[in-house]
């Protein structure tokens, strides 16, 4: 339904037009979000976890550990504009709950 509108309003007397952009929005949503993933790692493995969301606009991602915002570190890298949270070598204190948050103006 996004796209350009016009309303006419006409008689005898003349014609005048209003133009309207119509932009729908789409709340964000990520895949598999009802279910929580168990994931285990070996000490000094990489870490990969995946977090594809949808919406428009694109939503934002952002990471969270254990309910606080998770640093950016060189030992941990956002990949794919939020998709894929990597670390290096996992370590045994990187256990944790990781959560992704996706956010819009939706």
């Amino acid at each position: 339904d996004s796209g350009k509108y016009t309303c006419v309003a006409a008689n005898e007397a003349g014609e005048v037009s209003k133009h309207f952009s119509l932009k729908v929005l789409d709340p964000p949503r990520i895949n598999g979000s009802d279910i929580t993933e168990e994931v285990f790692v070996v000490v000094n493995n990489p870490l990969e976890l995946h977090c594809v969301a949808t919406g428009i606009p694109t939503p934002k991602l952002t990471w969270i550990k254990d309910g606080r915002p998770l640093p950016l570190t060189d030992a941990v890298h956002v990949l794919h504009g939020g998709e894929v949270l990597r670390k290096e070598n996992a370590q045994v204190q990187d256990t944790g709950r990781y959560t992704c948050l996706a956010s819009s103006t939706a």
